[in-house]
């Protein structure tokens, strides 16, 4: 999927602090554009995604300025709207379908190639479900790229899933994404979430090796991650 726009706004909201985690997710109270600017998520709390911010686990080593996300979110009756605003000081990206996602190496060892190139991977699972989705920032007039499933079910069945909307706004080391998960899309409703909360899993991988082969790219690729249950507030 390709979708561009070349601007960038940058915006200031506060973030979860350390071990209390993503604060409670909102219904949408204003105007969404959806078209890859932050302007409309000013004042919106998120969380922080970042070398070094406790509650947030870490593979492999990172440098003073390698990555930083900020993750933001609303709902409303129609779905999930998810702001991303990612710093990376070298981007590295790819399109990876999902049915190249797992290769085996030269040790016969099963990699994931989504870990070895600048990726997002979010991703709600609870019991009989199980939905996950991968994308890639639009950087260096490459993507964004992605591709989902949707598991359900007690024989964890996949299911059918429409296509989501995916808008970036790109500027040098920064970039920004919209993405609109409908609930219909995702097999949920926010009334099926509303008591129990978003479980919701968090990753990303970060790579400053374009140039690398892929074997040489695994040790040299980094990630972070957080996951938590989020309720959906008025």
């Amino acid at each position: 999927m390709y979708l561009y726009l070349a601007a960038w706004i940058w915006i200031c909201a506060p973030l979860a602090e350390a071990n209390d985690g993503m604060p409670d997710v909102r219904y949408r109270s204003r105007e969404i554009s959806l078209d890859g600017r932050l302007d409309d998520w000013i004042g919106v709390s998120g969380l922080q995604l970042a070398p070094g911010v406790s509650g947030v686990r870490s593979v492999g080593e990172f440098g003073p300025n390698d990555l930083k996300i900020e993750f933001r979110a609303m709902w409303d009756e129609e779905g999930l709207y998810l702001a991303i605003d990612w710093e990376d000081d070298e981007w590295d990206v790819k399109q990876v379908r999902r049915g190249e996602a797992i290769f085996i190496d030269s040790a016969g060892r099963r990699r994931n190639r989504m870990h070895v190139f600048d990726n997002l991977m979010v991703r709600i699972k609870e019991l009989n479900y199980d939905y996950t989705l991968w994308v890639s920032p639009r950087a260096k007039e490459q993507g964004p790229f992605y591709w989902q499933k949707l598991v359900t079910g007690n024989k964890a069945l996949e299911s059918a899933t429409y296509v989501p909307v995916i808008v970036p706004q790109e500027s040098g080391t920064r970039v920004s994404l919209e993405i609109m998960l409908r609930w219909e899309q995702i097999g949920l409703s926010q009334k099926r979430l509303g008591k129990r909360g978003l479980p919701i899993r968090l990753l990303v991988s970060d790579s400053d090796s374009p140039l690398e082969n892929l074997e040489n790219k695994v040790g040299k690729s980094g990630r972070l991650e957080w996951r938590g249950r989020v309720p959906l507030r008025p």
